[in-house]
């Protein structure tokens, strides 16, 4: 399993803390811990979360205030990567922004038959926003939209039903990455002519 999939446990049993590769006994017991009636319930509640966050090695610094800033408002955040600046060589092949924009955007695809879908939103940072935008849009069902004010992320959401945020930490600071990522979140699609409109994107 990818490490992006494993939750370290802390201590204290819930289920943020369970590892996802517990096994069958770990499954078994998660459904009496979450109060599941059926280890598929548990399974479910294990895997699925709010929001998947990724960035290279342009974004990990703004990538983890995002997280902290979400896990703050209770939010169930799943940390796809990259990992550990001070082992980070900006010109490895492991720190290109592809890798973690699709990683990004595979775990909010809801490809039937091909994909679950774990998370209702991700995020993805780069140094810009571009590349991460343009690689997440790749993805089948994924509607990706750089944003750099509260504007963009509201007409993302409402007019074109965006499910991949991406943000540039070279060009948007910490204050407006945290209101562009509110709004983003909690801004509903309108449907109606955009539902028309979206529908050809595909």
């Amino acid at each position: 399993m990818h490490p992006a999939q494993r939750l370290w446990c802390d201590g204290a049993i819930s289920d943020k803390t369970i590892p996802l590769d517990c096994g069958i006994d770990g499954v078994v017991s998660a459904s009496y811990l979450l109060k599941a009636s059926d280890p598929r319930v548990a399974v479910e509640r294990l895997t699925n979360y709010d929001v998947a966050v990724g960035s290279d090695h342009a974004g990990l610094a703004l990538k983890s205030q995002i997280i902290e800033h979400l896990k703050q408002q209770g939010k169930r955040v799943r940390d796809i990567g990259l990992y550990h600046k001070e082992f980070v060589e900006a010109d490895a092949e492991y720190t290109d922004y592809p890798h973690y924009a699709h990683a990004v955007a595979n775990e909010v695809s809801d490809r039937e038959g091909v994909h679950l879908k774990h998370a209702q939103y991700g995020i993805v940072v780069c140094g810009s926003g571009q590349g991460s935008a343009m690689a997440a849009n790749k993805v089948p069902r994924i509607r990706a939209a750089l944003c750099r004010t509260e504007w963009d992320a509201e007409m993302a959401r409402k007019h074109n039903d965006a499910n991949v945020l991406t943000l540039g930490e070279r060009c948007t600071s910490v204050e407006d990455v945290y209101k562009i990522v509110d709004v983003f979140l909690k801004t509903e699609f309108e449907g109606g002519r955009h539902q028309r409109r979206v529908e050809k994107i595909e």
